[in-house]
């Protein structure tokens, strides 16, 4: 009977202890509902007020920046970060009008010296996270050292902020950024130039769009590019000329099939080209002279032009194949 006066007084300090504790969140929470009123936001801290935000234990879960945002200090990642940490702050806030356990708060240099003299940082921002110690959102065996969010060489931090506070808390912090539609706009903007402008040339350009001596020259132009071997170097990657290892002068021709250069696709397109252009020569061109003497001449230098590329072209296949048996001249042999 002796105990059970000190044993009800015990269980009587009890209430009043939870209720102290009770009484800083309830604090917290309506500073930040106060704060929320001139616009969602973190929380501007003192020396004072970052002490009783992070002092333990916590039964709520804070993110606090440490940053130096006066221009005296030339903090550039501070200026870039902040706009970062207020977004997530905002959209936050946004859905939880009371914060609903987690806070978030700034503490800038020229409001918290004696702070940054005391943790001991010589830089800025610092991020740091503050879990809860005890209460449904805790983790077992939780300390009460904050963990630090180390900076990213990335562009959008927010999105690294809210994957490094879901790795530590049960919460998950909402990224809502505001839509932006310069982009949109100015797609549209461009798409509608482009339009007016192919709307006023349409009648002057159609003509040459539909001209068949375009579209033969395009066809002609694709067929000797790819039938020379360039799409083989495109995919191959094949060197531009070779060397040859005794005399060490360049090789503009590789022997055999399995392999080329990319001067060799260059040299067997110009001769396709030449022979093309010949042959149009010879059964389109020569046939509306009119004067048979100039005709006559006409015929015999696009023939000889034709005879002799064609003899390179034979002689040229001859070094991809030493065992090709047939040649004109004036090319008898390999080159």
């Amino acid at each position: 009977m002796r105990l059970l006066p000190p044993l009800l007084a015990l269980l009587a300090l009890l209430p009043s202890a939870n209720a102290k504790k009770e009484t800083k969140l309830q604090r917290l929470t309506a500073l930040a509902t106060n704060s929320a009123r001139s616009g969602p936001g973190p929380l501007a801290l003192t020396d004072k007020t970052f002490e009783d935000l992070t002092s333990g234990p916590r039964n709520y879960t804070a993110l606090v920046l440490l940053t130096a945002l006066d221009p005296r200090f030339g903090c550039h990642l501070c200026k870039e970060f902040q706009p970062e940490f207020e977004l997530l702050a905002k959209s936050w806030l946004r859905k939880h009008k009371d914060s609903n356990g987690f806070f978030f708060a700034n503490l800038d240099f020229s409001h918290g010296r004696h702070t940054f003299q005391k943790l001991g940082l010589t830089s800025a921002p610092v991020l740091y996270l503050f879990p809860a110690t005890y209460g449904p959102t805790s983790k077992p065996n939780t300390s009460l050292e904050p963990l630090r969010y180390e900076f990213l060489p990335v562009q959008h931090q927010a999105d690294h902020v809210s994957h490094f506070v879901s790795q530590h808390t049960p919460f998950t912090l909402p990224v809502r950024r505001p839509t932006d539609y310069t982009q949109p706009l100015l797609l549209i903007a461009t798409l509608t130039l482009l339009a007016v402008l192919f709307t006023l040339a349409l009648p002057h350009i159609l003509p040459l769009l539909t001209h068949p001596t375009l579209w033969a020259a395009v066809s002609l132009i694709s067929v000797l590019v790819f039938i020379s071997g360039h799409m083989f170097n495109h995919i191959r990657h094949t060197p531009y000329v070779g060397h040859n290892p005794k005399t060490g002068m360049p090789t503009y021709i590789a022997g055999g099939f399995s392999t080329q250069f990319a001067a060799e696709s260059q040299i067997v397109g110009l001769v396709y080209a030449f022979l093309s252009f010949g042959t149009i020569a010879l059964g389109m061109k020569i046939p509306r002279i009119k004067e048979a003497k100039r005709q006559g001449v006409a015929v015999a230098v696009w023939s000889g032009v034709v005879l002799i590329l064609f003899s390179f072209l034979m002689a040229l296949f001859k070094v991809k194949n030493g065992s090709y048996p047939f040649w004109l001249p004036p090319f008898m042999g390999a080159l």
